[in-house]
């Protein structure tokens, strides 16, 4: 995983991520989700970057596992500060061959490396379903929920 800013470039190492869990859910790492070991259910972590600015951006993994060895995951991405640029967003994540889709392909399949999951490749993730939200007053989302395999 990493995160590049405009004025100060490489900050991966400000990365910071985190597990939410629900109590009725038993906590799972996302090394253990990756490697199978967890049991069916939702699972969602938080990872943010800061830049010298404090400026700071997160995204939200959420992994739901529906049956051993398949599992579907929903990467949230933004702010972005109209609806209008949001929808222009989506479309392209959901545009087959598109270097957006691309991105969240390969990016994801990288992570699940580096995580130590096994060996994955672009081509084992793809972003099936694609949603935009209002975040807050004036600012939106987009959920995009690959399928891993």
């Amino acid at each position: 995983m990493y995160a590049i800013d405009e004025e100060d470039g490489d900050v991966s190492s400000s990365i910071l991520s985190s597990q939410n869990v629900d109590l009725s859910d038993e906590p799972c790492g996302i090394n253990d989700v990756t490697r199978g070991l967890c049991l069916p259910g939702t699972y969602s972590y938080n990872y943010t970057a800061s830049d010298s600015n404090a400026n700071m951006a997160y995204v939200e993994v959420t992994v739901k596992i529906v049956e051993l060895g398949k599992m579907n995951t929903t990467i949230t991405v933004g702010p972005y500060y109209s609806v209008d640029s949001a929808n222009v967003a989506v479309v392209k994540y959901l545009e087959e061959g598109s270097n957006e889709r691309t991105a969240i392909e390969a990016g994801l399949a990288q992570t699940l490396v580096s995580s130590g999951a096994g060996s994955f490749e672009a081509s084992d993730v793809s972003v099936v379903y694609t949603a935009v939200t209002r975040s807050s007053r004036t600012t939106w989302s987009i959920y995009i929920t690959c399928e891993i395999s």
